[in-house]
C-alpha cells in the first residue's frame, strides 16, 4: 500500500502512525447513525468561523497489547470533553492524497500557499475550501500540534480531517457469523462496527 502525502510517494513502514493506518473516528452519535454520517455525507465548503474546518475528523488507531490507543480519545477522557457513544474504525484508500503538517513553518508555508479563511477573523486561520480541491485530507502529526496549537487554535491533538469520504472505509469488529443479534439490527450493527470497548481511556504517551 501507498500513499501520497505531501505530493511524495512513501511506504507504508515509513509513515509510522499517519493517515495510512488505520483511522479512529470518535463519534457522539449512535452507529447507525455515524455510519450514515461517514457514507452518505457530501460537503461542498469546508472553511467556517472556526479555525479548523468542516469535515469528518478521526485520529490514528495504534494497536498496544490487546488494546487499541486514539489521541483524539485519549484527549475527550483526560480533558472530560465532548462524549462518545461510539467509535467506527476506517480504512484509508491507498490512493487517498494527504495535505500533512509536521511544523508550524510547514503550517505557515500553506498559509502563504493557499490563503486566510474568510469567514473567519483569526489571522492565520487557513483557507480550507482551496485546500480541499487539491487534497481528500489535511492531517496535522504529533510533531505538528506541539507547533501549530500556537499559531492556531484547536489543534489540540493528531488528528486528520478528511474532506472526500469516499476514501474510507468503516472495518467491521467481527464478521457477521459470529454476531448473534438480528441482522440489520441496532445491536447487530454496533456488535459488527463499534471499537470503543476495545480503546484504551488514557492519553497516550
Amino acid at each position: 500500500m501507498r500513499l501520497i502525502l505531501k505530493n511524495k510517494q512513501l511506504d507504508e513502514r515509513e509513515v509510522a502512525g499517519s493517515s495510512l493506518a488505520e483511522q479512529a473516528h470518535v463519534s457522539p452519535y449512535d452507529v447507525q447513525k455515524t455510519l450514515n454520517n461517514i457514507t452518505s455525507t457530501r460537503l461542498t465548503t469546508f472553511n467556517r468561523n472556526h479555525t479548523k474546518p468542516a469535515g469528518l475528523y478521526t485520529s490514528s488507531a495504534v494497536k498496544v497489547g490487546k488494546m487499541l490507543r486514539s489521541d483524539w480519545y485519549g484527549f475527550m477522557n483526560s480533558e472530560q470533553f465532548g462524549h462518545a457513544e461510539c467509535i467506527i474504525i476506517l480504512k484509508v484508500d491507498p490512493s487517498a492524497k494527504i495535505q500533512e503538517v509536521n511544523s508550524g513553518a510547514e503550517y505557515l508555508e500553506l498559509f502563504r500557499k493557499y490563503g486566510k479563511n474568510p469567514l473567519n477573523h483569526s489571522t492565520y486561520a487557513l483557507n480550507f475550501d482551496a485546500i480541499a480541491k487539491e487534497f481528500d485530507g489535511f492531517r496535522i502529526t504529533r510533531d505538528g500540534y506541539y507547533d501549530v496549537r500556537d499559531i492556531s487554535y484547536g489543534w489540540d491533538v493528531e488528528q486528520t480531517v478528511w474532506f472526500n469520504n469516499k476514501v474510507l472505509t468503516p472495518m467491521p469488529v467481527k464478521p457477521d457469523s459470529e454476531i448473534n443479534a438480528p441482522k440489520g439490527s441496532p445491536q447487530f450493527i454496533k456488535e459488527k462496527y463499534d471499537f470503543m470497548a476495545q480503546f484504551e481511556t488514557e492519553y497516550p504517551d
